[in-house]
């Protein structure tokens, strides 16, 4: 399953990411070129618990803060000392998805933009979003069936290179 419209997403300690921006390039209308700042963040579904990426353009964070809703962190559970957040997908993000419609992420972004799919997925690949989402595979295994990257972000890259950013 892939995440989709009316979705909720789990997103463990925001904070960490909003500090590691990537440069997302890409040129549109023939020939303006832009350089627009994302924030790299893992997810988890929590429809399925398959896992994911979402790339939140920094311009646009705090519009994305306020569709975030705070789950305290839980005193039993050592591994999440931090507060997680819960999103519901709305028609307000786009999608990339690879060809076998096994793997989607998530961009918050202008709604003028029109980078292609590819520009997110080779841009991941460096982020500690996709570090963290490594982690948790090799952590829990069985997970590595709801990722399609096994052969890492790149063969996802190559799947979708030239598609358009989709709408829900």
């Amino acid at each position: 399953m892939v995440v989709a419209l009316g979705d909720k997403i789990q997103i463990n300690d925001i904070k960490k990411y909003v500090g590691d921006r990537k440069v997302v390039n890409w040129s549109q209308d023939f020939g303006s070129e832009k350089a627009v700042e994302f924030v790299f963040m893992p997810f988890k579904c929590l429809k399925d618990d398959s896992l994911g990426f979402i790339a939140v353009e920094f311009s646009r964070i705090k519009d994305f803060q306020k569709m975030c809703h705070e789950i305290p962190a839980n005193p039993d559970d050592w591994e999440n000392l931090f507060p997680s957040y819960e999103v519901t997908v709305t028609n307000e993000f786009k999608y990339g998805q690879n060809d076998e419609q096994t793997f989607r992420f998530l961009v918050f972004l202008n709604s003028s933009y029109k980078p292609f799919q590819h520009r997110f997925t080779s841009v991941a690949e460096g982020s500690e979003a996709m570090t963290t989402l490594g982690s948790l595979v090799k952590k829990y295994g069985g997970l590595a069936d709801n990722i399609a990257f096994a052969g890492g972000v790149v063969s996802i890259a190559k799947s979708i290179a030239g598609d358009d950013l989709r709408t829900f």
